[in-house]
């Protein structure tokens, strides 16, 4: 699968990263599976996505407001994109991201579990509304 890195130099010198992977499954629905990082060099970005799973970061929290707002923006960016039928999925890794990540219920994301993983889910209705 071919994963899409968007980053983004912040004000305090860290990059913010997206990493994008688009999922098919047999079902031939499409789903985007997104993650969201903060570290201060692209190539810590880069290895936390590739070992997220084994990875629990237990640093300071760097996000801020200009991080928060810079990967809403590629969301809504993204939502616009996709087309009807697909969605978007962001897992998190422990229960204080899950917190953090809660304020995508005020943009169409929902709780839900996607290939066993609970998760923060927007589905694509199709419709020309949201």
């Amino acid at each position: 699968m071919k994963t899409i890195r968007l980053f983004h130099r912040l004000s305090s010198g860290q990059y913010l990263a997206m990493y994008v992977t688009r999922h098919r499954q047999r079902s031939k629905s499409v789903a985007y599976i997104v993650a969201v990082c903060i570290f201060p060099t692209k190539r810590e970005c880069n290895y936390w996505f590739r070992h997220q799973e084994e990875l629990i970061s237990k640093s300071f929290n760097t996000w801020g407001l200009e991080g928060m707002l810079k990967a809403l923006k590629w969301l809504k960016q993204l939502k616009h994109a996709i087309g009807p039928g697909e969605s978007i999925v962001i897992y998190w890794v422990d229960e204080r991201r899950r917190r953090a990540f809660k304020f995508l219920e005020r943009y169409g994301f929902k709780q839900g579990e996607y290939l066993g993983r609970p998760c923060y889910i927007f589905k694509n209705s199709g419709s020309s509304l949201g």
